[in-house]
């Protein structure tokens, strides 16, 4: 077997790939591959969350009896949580790979998602 690729993440040789999957190498054939796809989604929980808590304390300062001290902080802490709401990114990196029956669904992580992208793009050059 004649080793065409291989990086961190795993290695493509010419009839099957073999990944790296929590310190194990598990071995999957081409042939019964359909697709393969690496896929990069935002998570939105704490942009949410950030924003929910910013209208609620926008809210909160509707409140006369709180000083204006308190009401200035206030104000200037939900404009940071609307900062944050918008502008902070997390996401999530996952390794598809769908065979005829089945698919299995790897999560990746930050460090190792450029090389399961670049092991992903070199197995659609070679024409799964």
């Amino acid at each position: 077997m004649v080793k065409s690729y291989k990086n961190n993440f795993g290695e493509i040789n010419e009839n099957c790939i073999t990944l790296i999957i929590n310190n194990r190498k598990q071995t999957i054939d081409l042939n019964n591959l359909v697709k393969i796809r690496f896929v990069k989604r935002q998570k939105y929980h704490i942009n949410y969350i950030a924003f929910v808590l910013s209208i609620y304390l926008l809210l909160f300062l509707k409140d006369n009896t709180l000083s204006n001290f308190f009401q200035l902080s206030i104000f200037l802490f939900t404009l940071i949580l609307l900062g944050t709401s918008y502008f902070f990114k997390a996401y999530q990196y996952r390794f598809l790979l769908v065979k005829k029956n089945y698919f299995i669904d790897i999560t990746v992580s930050k460090k190792m998602s450029h090389d399961a992208e670049n092991l992903v793009n070199q197995i659609n050059k070679k024409g799964l």
